[in-house]
């Protein structure tokens, strides 16, 4: 079966990397996004075989394995490259698995122990450890922990190939040339790697990215095209919110690094004035840092630009033209202004549609001139486009995700107007034939089959806030629950964030779960209050962490199902009110478990998603169990918690409610229909995996978790 030939690259050392650091700097990043390797380099050594078996034993408890090319690999290599990089390999695994820490839930028994109990005993260990709480004490009930059956778990392992720098180097590409913006840990990945190798990269097609790239390597300022890149880039320097959706305070900027900026700023082909005054009031600010009258003479354009902004001279945008005809009913006159700007077009388009309505041939009118400008609107905006207007009047909420670091949402009831059937439809064929005008550009794929399966996994628009965990997964996303799955385990740890540890009090972080019925009416808890419900348990609820604590729900799906249950959603919360972003340690995530029994009660191989919690919240909402599609459904959300009440589900319950149904009835852009068009475009779709030249699929050539390629090179 071939493979997609993928383009070239330079890939030059900036210095010659040891062993040690290609272990320690990209061997974890490797892994993590690509479960490959770099192996020690070959000494013609001849290592012993118990080190090796011992190495894949550690990591077969962790859920995976090494390739043969691997094992043949080491067995030639010393002794010491082979305890290093073991030692490496599973300490990585351990750390993204959640296992690099030491799980003790109040019950060591769970869940039989807590099923077991009475209601006094559960009572009196719950009061105990709160009054000790109130006096400064870390009061725990004292159980002996029983012996516990032999994991029950027929799941492969994963298997951890050899990698190389070369490909290494292209992965990393992919994710610089990505067409989203980076989370968190894709920066800081990125921030190793340019460390370590140059990349001989061209482009970098997202401006937020190219913002945050231009600071570690000074070049990528030639990329800078708009006064809005500069400014983005001025914001990076000062460790603000690249996206530009909130406020940033600037550093004080010594005068090489104003002149810098004002140069950079000077330097842009064109009017650079429409631009700044997008963002009037950050420019004013940073301004103020700048100095640009000081430098009026060298940096005249900039100069001049600031003295409109400053001075609020008069200035007609285009953004004030299109406001300006819109809101005086000018639809056919506001798309032939558009149409100069085709991202904006398909941005308004919804809106100039409804403001036509049903007039005669205007509707059409509008939908033909996008036809002309679709193809060369941005593909990432085409798609969503595209799914915006395929599911135009599905009933459901309205669900907003504002542009920033944070991973909120609006979600209201849909009250805008309706489109003709054959408008919307119009504008969905506009989008196909213009996103494949541009993919046909690219490298024929041949014969390929797509696994209709993908249409439960999305394509991460929202990749900025997303969590960083074992997969990167967009919000929406549906996956399938393995049959031999009887039971969901939800789990959290963390551990104090500081200064109250002294005297006991620490931080407390409630795990809960709350059920919903099938039109997201309450039916259910799961919490430190309520430990039993008819399909769950609760592991028992601990106040503090001063060296760690866990705690876990299980879901068993038939029995919450036969219960009248539809919806379980996984709940994070702060009780004690310190921000996610304050805590030092803070990670959820759920296994899927064969027999609840079985095992320890944390076994990282069961685990299928694990995330590490650092926004700046206090109520997270990682998941969405779907108990009759045995899905789960991934949502990575943060809620505002109430200010008056105790911050637990009860007082939240409304908005999680909202939050469930606005997540499970999203419609999005999803990696079916993506894969499709590339195969109706580059290729012939074929029916069968056996007749493919490329699958795509969960186990195929290209699949879901493949982030980084897809978002380069298909999106």
């Amino acid at each position: 079966m071939s493979r997609v030939r993928l383009p070239s690259f330079a890939l030059n050392n900036k210095r010659q990397m040891t062993k040690e650091a290609i272990a320690m700097s990209i061997n974890a990043i490797y892994l993590r996004r690509d479960s490959k390797v770099i192996l020690p380099e070959n000494t013609a050594g001849i290592a012993d075989i118990s080190l090796i078996a011992t190495i894949l034993k550690n990591i077969e408890n962790l859920g995976y394995t090494f390739s043969k090319e691997v094992i043949i690999e080491l067995i030639t290599s010393t002794n010491e490259d082979v305890v290093k990089f073991g030692l490496d390999i599973t300490n990585s695994l351990k750390l993204m698995l959640g296992d690099n820490v030491v799980h003790r839930p109040m019950y060591p028994n769970f869940p039989s122990q807590v099923m077991e109990a009475t209601k006094a005993e559960l009572y009196v260990n719950a009061l105990l450890h709160y009054f000790g709480k109130e006096v400064g004490l870390r009061i725990l009930p004292v159980y002996d922990k029983a012996d516990r059956p032999l994991l029950d778990h027929k799941k492969p392992l994963t298997i951890i190939e050899k990698g190389s720098l070369t490909e290494f180097a292209k992965l990393m590409t992919n994710l610089l040339t990505s067409k989203i913006s980076f989370n968190e840990v894709d920066r800081e990945d990125i921030k190793t790697t340019l460390a370590e190798l140059s990349l001989g990269l061209s482009d970098v097609p997202n401006k937020e990215n190219l913002a945050f790239v231009a600071t570690l390597e000074s070049e990528f300022t030639r990329q800078f095209k708009t006064a809005t890149d500069v400014l983005r880039y001025a914001v990076a320097r000062s460790d603000g919110d690249i996206s530009l959706a909130t406020k940033t305070k600037f550093k004080k900027f010594t005068k090489a690094q104003r002149r810098e900026i004002l140069g950079l700023l000077n330097a842009l082909s064109g009017d650079i004035t429409e631009d700044m005054l997008r963002y009037k009031s950050e420019w004013k600010r940073l301004g103020e840092i700048l100095h640009p009258g000081e430098y009026a003479s060298r940096f005249a354009k900039a100069a001049e630009a600031f003295n409109v902004l400053r001075n609020d001279l008069p200035f007609e945008t285009f953004n004030s033209k299109t406001e300006r005809l819109i809101k005086e009913n000018k639809a056919a006159e506001a798309a032939e202004h558009l149409a100069s700007r085709p991202g904006e077009f398909a941005r308004r388009l919804d809106q100039l549609l409804r403001i036509v309505g049903d007039k005669p041939g205007l509707s059409q009118v509008i939908v033909s001139q996008f036809y002309v400008v679709a193809p060369k609107v941005s593909t990432s905006v085409l798609l969503q486009t595209r799914a915006h207007f395929l599911n135009r009047d599905s009933k459901g909420l309205r669900v907003f995700f504002p542009k920033g670091n944070i991973a909120k949402f609006t979600a209201v009831e849909d009250k805008r107007s309706s489109i003709e059937e054959r408008h919307a439809l119009s504008v969905v064929n506009a989008c196909t034939n213009a996103l494949a005008k541009i993919y046909s550009e690219k490298e024929s794929l041949g014969r390929v089959f797509v696994d209709p399966s993908l249409s439960g996994y999305l394509i991460p628009f929202g990749n900025r806030s997303a969590s960083a965990g074992v997969k990167t997964l967009a919000r929406g996303t549906r996956m399938k629950i393995d049959e031999n799955d009887k039971v969901i385990r939800f789990f959290t740890h963390w551990k104090d964030a500081g200064s109250d540890v002294g005297r006991g009090w620490g931080t407390d972080i409630d795990l809960s779960a709350g059920m919903l019925s099938a039109n997201f009416n309450h039916t259910g808890t799961i919490s430190y209050y309520n430990l039993r419900e008819v399909g769950g348990v609760h592991s028992g609820d601990i106040t503090s962490a001063p060296n760690g604590a866990s705690e876990f729900i299980d879901i068993d799906i038939e029995k919450a199902l036969a219960a009248g249950h539809r919806y379980i959603y996984m709940s994070i919360l702060s009780y004690s009110r310190e921000s996610f972003k304050d805590i030092p340690e803070l990670f959820a995530g759920f296994m899927g478990r064969t027999s609840a029994g079985s095992g320890e009660i944390y076994e990282p191989k069961t685990v299928l998603n694990k995330v590490d919690i650092t926004v700046d919240g206090t109520n997270a909402v990682p998941l969405i169990i779907d108990l009759n599609a045995r899905e789960v459904i991934w949502t990575d959300m943060t809620m505002p918690s109430t200010s008056y009440r105790p911050n637990n589900v009860a007082s939240n319950k409304n908005g999680l409610e909202l939050l469930s149904e606005a997540m499970i009835t999203r419609k999005a852009p999803n990696m079916f229909d993506l894969f499709t068009i590339h195969a109706s475009t580059r290729g012939v779709l074929v029916d069968t995996r056996e007749d493919a030249d490329i699958v795509f699929a969960l186990d195929g050539d290209i699949t879901p978790f493949d982030t980084e390629l897809i978002l380069s090179e298909y999106v």
